[in-house]
C-alpha cells in the first residue's frame, strides 16, 4: 500500500521549520521537557545559541532517571543534530558543560537500563562523535581508559583525544605490546612520542602487528559473516599495500604476496609509521615539524602531503614542493588511497 502523507501535518511543520530557519533562538527556547517537545522536529534549524545548547543537554541529565514517560533517544538525537553543523562551537563550550556531555556518554553504558537494548547502541554512536575534539578533565580521562574494551568508540576516544594527557600516555605504554592497538599503531606511537619525541618503534613490534593483521584476516575470511565477491569482504586496511580478496571462497588471499612487499619495503612502512605517529601526537608544532621531515623519504611524498593537507601545515607543505617535480607520476587516485588507520567508527575519514 502506498504511503499517503498527512499533508495538513507536513505543510504545518514545514512552516515552522522555515519560520525558525538561520534564527538566532532566545537563551530561554527550552526549559521543560514540553518545551523540547513543541521544538524538536526543527530544533536544528536555529543558529547555534550555547545557551539552549546548555540547557537542552542539562534537561536531558536531570530527567535521566524519572520515572515520567520520555523519549531519551529522542533527546539524545536532538543534541547531536543542533551540534552537527556546530561542532567547532563545542569547543568553545565551558568545561562544565563538556563535562556533562560527557556524563550523558557515559549514562549509555553505566545507567543503560532507562534505555532499550536498541537505544543504547544508537545513544553510544549518537554521542560518540559529540565527543570528538573535546578535552576534558583527568577525571574523564581515566573513565576513557578504564572502560576501553567495553565499545571500540571508547578506544578511538582514547586515541584520538585532542590534547595532552599523562594518563592516556600511560595507559598506551601499558598497553603497547597488547592486540588492541595492534592496528592502531601509528596512534599508539603517538601518544608514546607527547612524552619522549625521541622514541622509535622496533622492529620486531612492527613484525608482529603485520603477523597479526593476517591472522584477524584469515579469521574473518573464513567465518560465516564474511561475502565474497564484488565489495563483498571488509579486511584489515593496510596503509602500504592491498590485500586482494579472491572472487569465490575456494581460496585464501596470497598472504605471500603481501608479506614479500612488507618485508622488500620494512625500512619504508617502518618511517611511515613514525610519520603519521608525529602528525598524531600533540607535540608543538615545531617538534612535528622537526619530526616529519626527520622521518621523511622519497618514497613517502604522497603520505607527507597527506599529513600537511590534513593539520594545515604551511611549513611542511613549502618544504615538500620543490620535490614534486620527482613525483610527476603520482595520481590523485594514490594520493586518495592512502586513509593510514584513519577511519572513525560512524565518523568521517579525513
Amino acid at each position: 500500500m502506498a504511503y499517503i502523507p498527512n499533508w495538513n501535518k507536513e505543510i504545518k511543520q514545514l512552516i515552522c521549520k522555515l519560520e525558525v530557519e538561520n534564527h538566532y533562538p532566545d537563551d530561554n527556547l527550552i526549559i521543560c521537557y514540553k518545551d523540547f517537545l513543541r521544538i524538536r522536529d526543527y530544533l536544528h534549524c536555529y543558529q547555534f545559541n550555547p545557551t539552549v545548547f546548555k540547557s537542552l543537554v542539562e534537561l536531558t541529565i536531570n530527567l535521566w532517571e524519572t520515572k515520567e514517560k520520555i523519549n531519551r533517544l529522542s533527546l539524545l538525537t536532538a543534541i547531536k543534530r543542533y551540534h552537527y553543523n556546530n561542532s567547532k562551537r563545542l569547543l568553545e563550550l565551558d568545561i562544565q558543560t563538556k563535562k556533562h556531555i560527557f556524563v550523558l556518554f557515559k549514562n549509555t553504558f553505566e545507567k543503560a537500563q532507562f534505555l532499550t537494548e536498541k537505544q543504547v547502541v544508537a545513544a553510544q554512536s549518537l554521542f560518540n562523535p559529540l565527543l570528538i575534539s573535546l578535552s576534558l578533565t583527568s577525571e574523564e580521562e581515566k573513565w576513557f581508559c578504564d572502560n576501553e574494551g567495553k565499545t571500540p568508540f571508547i578506544l578511538n576516544r582514547i586515541l584520538r583525544y585532542p590534547v595532552r594527557s599523562k594518563i592516556i600516555s600511560q595507559w598506551v605504554t601499558e598497553h603497547f605490546h597488547s592486540d588492541k592497538l595492534r592496528t592502531r599503531r601509528a596512534e599508539a606511537v603517538g601518544w608514546i612520542l607527547d612524552e619522549n619525541p625521541d622514541f622509535i618503534i622496533d622492529e620486531q613490534t612492527l613484525i608482529d602487528d603485520f603477523e597479526h593483521a593476517n591472522l584477524l584476516d584469515i579469521e574473518k575470511i573464513k567465518s560465516d559473516s564474511f561475502h565474497y565477491g564484488y565489495r563483498g569482504g571488509t579486511v584489515i586496511k593496510r596503509f602500504y599495500t592491498k590485500l586482494e580478496i579472491p572472487a569465490d571462497s575456494n581460496s585464501l588471499p596470497d598472504f605471500e604476496c603481501v608479506r614479500k612487499y612488507f618485508y622488500d619495503n620494512f625500512d619504508t612502512i617502518k618511517r611511515q609509521t613514525m610519520l603519521w605517529a608525529a602528525a598524531y601526537s600533540r607535540l608543538d608544532i615545531q617538534q612535528k615539524i622537526d619530526l616529519l621531515k626527520k622521518y621523511y623519504s622519497d618514497e613517502l611524498f604522497v603520505s607527507l602531503f597527506n599529513i600537511g593537507k590534513k593539520y594545515k601545515l604551511i611549513e611542511i607543505l613549502k618544504w615538500l614542493q620543490p620535490k614534486a617535480k620527482n613525483h610527476k607520476d603520482v595520481s590523485q587516485k594514490k594520493i586518495s588511497e592512502e586513509k593510514f588507520e584513519d577511519r572513525e567508527l560512524g565518523e568521517m575519514p579525513f
